[in-house]
């Protein structure tokens, strides 16, 4: 895999027409008639003038790309490419065929982040899940699979020291198998004292993260009854794992306090023991 991104002399780009993929209406005739702020960095930038169509960002960034790369890398890219399209006008007949531009929702440096990952130069460093969020969103909309693939074993890498930010970012992209992984994660690991079962806790159940702002609260509700009955059982064979990011009920409707059942409501463990999951245990045992 080629890791250099030099980029040779790039000759003019050829002059381009805006206008909405599929569509018949165009918003221009010529590259002077429309805004654009700025090319994206090489090897986006049309360097070896075999560009064959463009992708606009949302903050008005062109990427000069390639159509069989995409159509390769994407189904959702592939059906759109194979959809009849127009003839853009040029304003003068010896110039090369206007290139077609579509615009798309996502900034600059998420589609640069995105694209890298399907193009043969090096991938793209992400540190942390903010950084990592909008480029997994991305390829889950442009079904571009191994990217998704790659991002969401990155997005795993941080479930044992930010759980709560990856529950939140699964629950966002509707990622169930990561919500499980990451709910064992956070509620804690089994052990052993003195020949007693005792539950290692990772993290407090009070824990909160921004992140949790765009999580819906049925979604922290499971979590939290997750951790509960997590804390309850004799081994971590016995609870089975919800749906987290599912909007469909499953069976949790609120209990009464009193109940023998209280001993798995969350919100009663929350206030109870906030935190300590071993007490929650020892309360759970007693009711």
């Amino acid at each position: 895999m080629a890791t250099s991104d030099a980029a040779p002399a790039a000759p003019l780009p050829p002059k381009t027409s805006t206008f909405t993929f599929g569509a018949t209406t165009h918003f221009g005739s010529s590259e002077a008639s429309r805004i654009t702020l700025s090319v994206a960095n090489y090897p986006f930038k049309n360097a070896h003038g075999d560009a064959d169509v463009i992708l606009q960002t949302a903050d008005t960034v062109d990427f000069y790309v390639h159509r069989p790369t995409l159509r390769v890398a994407s189904p959702l890219f592939k059906s759109m490419f194979d959809l009849p399209q127009p003839t853009p006008a040029d304003s003068n007949s010896g110039d090369k065929p206007a290139l077609p531009v579509i615009p798309i929702t996502e900034n600059a440096q998420t589609l640069d982040q995105l694209l890298r990952m399907c193009y043969l130069v090096r991938n793209p460093t992400f540190r942390g899940i903010m950084n990592l969020s909008p480029v997994l969103g991305a390829a889950l909309k442009y079904q571009i699979t191994e990217a998704t693939d790659a991002l969401t074993e990155k997005l795993l890498s941080f479930r044992q020291s930010l759980p709560l930010q990856v529950f939140a970012e699964a629950c966002r992209h509707d990622l169930e198998d990561v919500a499980g992984q990451t709910a064992a994660a956070f509620c804690g690991q089994f052990g052993a004292n003195n020949g007693q079962r005792t539950i290692l806790p990772m993290h407090a159940m009070d824990e909160y993260t921004p992140g949790m702002d765009d999580v819906l609260a049925s979604s922290y509700y499971r979590l939290l009854h997750y951790c509960a009955k997590h804390a309850a059982h004799t081994s971590s064979s016995a609870v089975s794992i919800p749906k987290f990011c599912s909007r469909l009920a499953q069976n949790f409707a609120p209990l009464r306090i009193g109940e023998k059942d209280q001993a798995f409501h969350p919100f009663c463990l929350l206030h109870s023991c906030p935190g300590d999951y071993n007490s929650c245990a020892s309360l759970s045992s007693s009711l």
